[in-house]
């Protein structure tokens, strides 16, 4: 185990310490009154049992048993390869699946071989996405909002349309790796495209940003913030989910009671006093969170176009 420094995400930290592991050795002296009590000796090494066995750190048990261990660990977790197959890669990652009402992350083991690409998860002991390279037609390595901030993930694109939307540690050597395996060149283009194609004839869009949605609550799920961009034209409000391109909410102007940038009050996962956009509708409220300046510029658009439906002559 070798020791290194830098900033990590949770992928990457989960991927380190399930490959490499994490050794904390700290010597801690508890005083009172400036008076040393108690002297505590901390060593530990925390890594996934594989790492363990690879570096003989589980001394402690009996031969047998960790040879028996051994042998079922390997069995269960091991990646299915066929006949002749080749891993180039392999490192933990995950891949964005939306499916209804549910959206996340599901994390693995992603391996790169010389025939596919596949995300590999150990226990319980799953295939969570498979794909032949041949059906790879289109790579856009690009920069996404993940929480509160930005980091680069990976997009597929294959014949058959589906895209894929990834995130790997080392990401742009997975995407070096990923063209060079494929052995051919790949179109490197806008894969997702952020304007929306839900507009009705003759319907322009007036104002246009990247904003935070709350998303309510539904069945089990809680209130969550959501990435995406919030649309104005001169006839309503709606808001466009960035993952999978797809409406979540919509309001007409007749509808609006009231709208206004304000701090927020016991907003989730926000601290006190950010501002907020508030969309007052009949049945409800909407809240929008983007950096204040923009937000200003949302509210002021919405109330010229407001305006404008009360006196069109304006």
């Amino acid at each position: 185990m070798e020791p290194s420094r830098g900033e990590y995400d949770i992928n990457d930290f989960l991927d380190v310490l399930l490959d490499k592991g994490l050794v904390l050795n700290a010597d801690l002296i508890i005083s009172v009154a400036g008076i040393p009590l108690l002297g505590v000796d901390l060593r530990a090494a925390i890594a996934g049992m594989e790492t363990m066995l690879e570096y003989g750190m589980m001394e402690a048990w009996d031969r047998s048993t960790r040879e028996w261990y051994a042998e079922e660990f390997k069995a269960k977790i091991e990646a299915p390869l066929v006949e002749d197959e080749k891993v180039f890669l392999r490192s933990f990652g995950s891949i964005w699946r939306s499916r209804g009402v549910i959206s996340a992350w599901q994390l693995g083991f992603w391996y790169l071989t010389n025939n596919r690409l596949f995300l590999w998860r150990k226990e319980p002991a799953e295939m969570l996405f498979e794909v032949d390279l041949d059906k790879i037609e289109k790579i856009l390595l690009r920069k996404e909002a993940h929480f509160k901030e930005e980091r680069e993930e990976l997009y597929l694109q294959f014949d058959c349309g589906e895209i894929a939307r990834i995130h790997i540690s080392g990401i742009r050597e997975f995407e070096k790796a990923i063209k060079i395996a494929v052995g051919r060149d790949l179109e490197n283009e806008l894969l997702i495209s952020s304007s929306p194609t839900y507009l009705s004839e003759g319907e322009e869009i007036v104002q246009e940003k990247k904003a935070w949605y709350l998303f309510t609550t539904k069945g089990i799920l809680n209130e969550t913030w959501k990435p995406g961009r919030i649309y104005l034209t001169k006839k309503r409000l709606f808001w466009v989910y960035q993952m999978d391109n797809q409406k979540m909410f919509e309001m007409s102007f007749e509808k609006i009671i009231d709208l206004k940038v304000s701090a927020c009050n016991s907003v989730p996962s926000l601290k006190m006093g950010e501002k907020l956009l508030e969309v007052k509708y009949d049945g409800g409220c909407a809240l929008f969170y983007a950096k204040t300046d923009e937000l200003h510029e949302i509210e002021s658009a919405m109330h010229c176009a407001l305006l404008r439906q009360i006196c069109p002559a304006l």
